[in-house]
């Protein structure tokens, strides 16, 4: 069965409602990309901008056409292709794209580790 592996990389997603903004840049936090997908009291006041607009709409279509068909693929979406292990779909406002996720963060270190 082809599995479908996602980065979410908006470093600028919004903070949660009701917690204090951390004095360090959170980045692309875990859970950051819930409020692309619900507007649910965890983001109560946390707008998205226009390309985090266009990136939420996006990711609806590939969560969609995912639910209906078991493949992310659609007319006018950016090819989402079958992880590999280390290929993933980074999902960044206006920068949809393949990648390869051990290239893209030097995984050498853990890839020692590991095996």
């Amino acid at each position: 069965m082809p599995t479908y592996a996602y980065e979410f990389a908006d470093g600028k997603a919004p903070w949660v409602a009701n917690v204090p903004t951390p004095g360090i840049p959170t980045g692309a936090f875990h859970a950051a990309e819930l409020r692309y997908q619900f507007d649910t009291d965890y983001f109560a006041g946390r707008r998205l901008s226009p390309s985090q607009e266009r990136l939420a709409a996006q990711m609806t279509r590939y969560w969609t056409a995912f639910a209906r068909t078991g493949d992310p693929n659609g007319p006018g979406s950016p090819a989402w292709r079958p992880t590999t292990g280390d290929s993933a779909q980074s999902l960044a406002p206006d920068r949809v794209r393949p990648m390869d996720f051990a290239a893209d963060h030097d995984s050498t270190f853990w890839r020692s580790v590991y095996h």
